[in-house]
């Protein structure tokens, strides 16, 4: 069964004029002027029994959070602004929301993809595919089979013998004996892809000197009407998606930012154009 009914503090405390990327124990310091140990930050979890500072340190983790709630509800003074939380909130009751990305779409989250042509990029989706499969199957984090960036060394170089693969310093030795027949295969796999089968190219345009001045426009104006409405800034898109939405306005890209085509970041925009 799906959770329902999620608030989340960070989020919301984006909507009450506060940073929506702080800390919980920022948070907490902030509103109710509680500072919170950090003796237990990096304690070992896994480990039973819990010892009494292990539980009080977790306890801490939610016996705020209904407090906070209020608090943060209490400073969001306007219909509007509660309903654009309301909102983002609607968001965790999709089922979709706690889909995983395909295996096939990893490559897109590997730093640095975009500088590869389409060919290493048809071997780099087969790489990150296959070591989303391995992690699942073995239980374990994606970057203990093989790093991002021995990934990005093995596509980009286009690496077909294990004398190669010693080269790189992101590759070890272990890596090599267990998985470099198959890394190898893929890498094969996806030099032999087909042009009109290879991912797209991830290169995104330059902006033009017109481009980089309407972007330093619009983010000008979201700082002072963010600062208006008492939101973060950052809630209404990134610096990307921003370079997207200019290149789109003028016709030099046919990606409408996802997030900013619709809803509530759409209409606050569009004063703007």
């Amino acid at each position: 069964m799906l959770p329902k009914t999620i608030f989340d503090t960070r989020l919301a405390a984006g909507f009450a004029g506060i940073s929506s990327t702080i800390s919980l124990g920022n948070l907490i310091k902030e509103l109710l002027d509680l500072e919170l140990p950090k003796t237990e930050t990096r304690t070992n979890w896994l480990r039973r029994p819990l010892n009494q500072k292990q539980i009080e340190y977790a306890l801490d983790d939610v016996r705020y959070l209904r407090a906070i709630r209020v608090l943060l509800l209490s400073r969001i003074l306007t219909p509007q602004i509660k309903d654009w939380l309301h909102e983002e909130l609607e968001r965790f009751n999709a089922p979709d929301f706690y889909q995983p990305p395909a295996d096939e779409t990893r490559y897109l989250k590997i730093k640095g993809a975009g500088n590869l042509n389409r060919q290493a990029l048809a071997s780099l989706q087969e790489l990150a595919s296959w070591r989303e499969q391995e992690a699942r199957k073995r239980n374990r984090p994606r970057g203990h089979i093989i790093t991002d960036q021995a990934l990005l060394y093995l596509a980009t170089k286009q690496i077909l013998t294990p004398e190669k693969m010693q080269q790189s310093e992101w590759i070890t030795n272990r890596t090599i004996d267990q998985y470099g027949e198959q890394l190898i295969t893929l890498i094969k796999k996806g030099m032999l892809c087909s042009e009109q089968n290879c991912p797209p190219s991830l290169h995104t345009a330059k902006l033009n000197k017109t481009e980089q001045e309407e972007v330093k426009k619009i983010q000008k104006y979201i700082t002072l009407k963010s600062d208006v409405l008492g939101l973060d800034p950052a809630l209404i898109g990134n610096t990307s998606e921003l370079r997207a939405l200019i290149q789109f306005q003028e016709k030099t890209n046919k990606i409408y930012p996802k997030r900013l085509a619709t809803g509530w970041r759409h209409g606050f925009l569009a004063d703007f154009f």
